[in-house]
């Protein structure tokens, strides 16, 4: 995704844990 929050967005990172669970890693916490 990005190597680090600078380019303005909110996804750091996404990696497979498994076949059906994906793990994000955001710059900032979830308002949601």
């Amino acid at each position: 995704m990005a190597p680090d929050c600078n380019y303005g967005g909110n996804m750091k990172s996404m990696e497979a844990v498994d076949d059906l669970t994906v793990k994000f890693t955001m710059c900032a916490p979830d308002p949601a």
